[in-house]
Formats: structure tokens, sequence, C-alpha cells
């Protein structure tokens, strides 16, 4: 028991990788119930973008979220040495270095990999972290980006103790951005099938357990110890390990559309209103897709998050980073 507390202890110390002061200005949670569908089993965060008039903060997102690719993309260790320099010799080029080396993973991982190098993944991210308290333990684009050795596989490795049950939870994330909600879901879906296949003996999911275990970005080791013993099938700490698929899905609403006629006082609670129809049957439209899909088996945590124009946020981000989004993958309007 005493080996448990200790374990449990060690992992609640994890802290998260970076700071979200202002994200309450930039993003609303929206509380709202999801339809019970029987084999479905589907907690949710429910996000829309802050307004200013009739237009939602979209360029002011941008600019919270570009931060973030250097603690999605760095490891902390990396980020450790980097910033013990420029404290040391209050020198920026430590700083630039570190800025550079990001976007450049973010950059090389758009141009050569079918999938990666998506604003999408730096939200989930930020999301994961910050509305679920659930830190990145491994950095996929750090990895994905390696040429020695190429990673496939969910979009973000995440953790969180859960002292209610007493499990450690294991958040497999994977973020879609797309013009039509069905489009979006239906790309989770097939992308989870896929993670879990083993038609090759061995799953996509089996190697980024690997993944998890041997290039975790945990430092303290008493908490890296702890969490790995959830990973031994000789542990009984292995039968506490639960793992969920955490979907972010963004889309086009066309509820934007209708706000011009709004008065500015009542845009937010007209925009509730009905965000909170659209949720109930997103959720819906989710559940029917994996019980199709024959994933029902699976725990799933469904982020949603609608935009004016996914194409338009794209464009927005990667012109953030120095980048002609139609340069990289040619004119297209989804993701």
């Amino acid at each position: 028991m005493t080996d448990e507390i200790d374990n449990k202890d060690h992992i609640l110390s994890l802290g998260l990788n970076d700071k979200y002061t202002g994200i309450e200005n930039r993003i609303v949670s929206l509380n709202s119930q999801i339809p019970d569908v029987d084999q479905v089993k589907i907690t949710g965060t429910f996000l829309y973008f802050k307004f200013k008039g009739v237009e939602p903060t979209i360029s002011e997102f941008v600019d919270f979220i570009y931060p973030k690719i250097i603690p999605f993309c760095i490891p902390k260790k990396k980020r450790g040495e980097l910033g013990k320099k420029f404290s040391d010799t209050n020198d920026p080029r430590y700083i630039l270095e570190l800025t550079d080396q990001a976007k450049n993973l973010f950059i090389r991982a758009k141009k050569t990999l079918k999938r990666g190098g998506e604003p999408g993944e730096l939200i989930l991210f930020s999301a994961l972290e910050y509305y679920l308290g659930a830190p990145q333990i491994a950095s996929k684009m750090f990895l994905k980006t390696s040429e020695s050795m190429p990673v496939h596989g969910t979009d973000g490795i995440h953790i969180k103790y859960d002292q209610d049950s007493n499990k450690l939870c294991l958040y497999w994330g994977e973020s879609k951005l797309y013009q039509q909600l069905s489009k979006s879901l239906d790309e989770i879906c097939d992308s989870l099938s896929a993670f879990i296949d083993r038609k090759d003996g061995r799953s996509p999911r089996d190697r980024d357990i690997d993944v998890l275990k041997d290039h975790t970005t945990i430092e303290d080791k008493a908490a890296k110890e702890a969490v790995l013993e959830y990973f031994d099938p000789y542990s009984e700490m292995s039968n506490d390990l639960r793992e969920i698929y955490c979907c972010l899905s963004g889309f086009d609403y066309s509820v934007y559309g209708t706000l011009t006629d709004k008065g500015e006082g009542e845009i937010e609670e007209y925009f509730e209103s009905k965000y909170l129809e659209r949720i109930e049957s997103a959720c819906t439209l989710f559940s029917e897709k994996i019980k199709n899909s024959g994933i029902e088996n699976l725990s799933f945590h469904f982020i949603l998050l609608p935009f004016k124009s996914v194409h338009e946020f794209r464009k927005l981000f990667f012109a953030k980073l120095g980048v002609d989004l139609e340069d990289i993958e040619g004119s297209k309007n989804d993701d």
C-alpha cells in the first residue's frame, strides 16, 4: 500500500509543460450533457472562441497558440538546457535557437509527413494539459521528425492520475480539423481503428507504448519509474491503467454566418444556445460512427471546437510560422 501511495504522489508531482495564463480570454468551455448511447463511453469538453463584436477572435487565438509549439515539439530536458544557458549568459541566441528548432520541426513535419505538423495537434495538446490536467509525457513531434526513427501513431501521449478511481489515465490524442464535422469524425474513427489494428502482429498502439517507455520526457527518476510500472505486465499496477482516446474535432460552423444581425450583447447567448444543440447532435453522430467502426469497446473523451473557417485558421497559423500554406499543399479547402 505504501508503494502505491508513493507512486501516486510521484505522478501527481508531474507538472504541465507550459503556462496557460489568459486561455480563458481566448476559449470558452461550455457545460453540456452527453446523450447516453448504448455501449459507447464518452465524456466531453466543448469549446468555442471568445467573440469580439460579431467575430470569433481567431487571429488572437493564433497568437496565443503559436508559442505552444515549443513545449509541444521540444522535450522538457532540451528546453531546460537552453533555458539554463540563457539564464547563465543572458544571450538571446539560446531563446532563438529554441524557437527556431520548434518552428523547423513543425514545418518539416508538415512538409514530409502524411499527417503531422498541424495546428490541431497544438490545440489538442493545450486542451489535454489545461482542461484535463494531463501533461504530455512523450514528444511525438520531436520523434516524428527524427531521420533515424520515423514514428507514426497518435498525435499525443498524455497521462493523469485519477484520484477518484486510483487509476492512471493514459490519453491517446487524435486531432482532425475539417470543413465538415462528419468528415472529421470519420477520419478520427479510421485513424483509431488503424491504431489498434494488429494485422501485422503488432499494432501502432504497441509501437507507441514502446515510444512511451523508451522516450518519455519525464525527468524525475522516481516519477518516471512510477509511471513505467503501469506498463509492466508483471506488475500489479498494470491492472490500474486506464486508456482513453481523446479526440479533437474542429469543423466549419454555419451559425457564425447568422450573427451579423444580432446585437453585441446577445451574440454569445444566441451562439451558445445553437451550439448546445450542435453538441448534442455531434455526440450522437460520433457515437454512431464509433459503433459502425467497431471500436465501441474503447473509452473516449470528445473535444469539440467550431470554426468560422478551418481553412482560414490554418492559413493564419502557418503565416505566423512564416510559411504560405498553399506553397506546402496547394490550394485546398479541407485539412
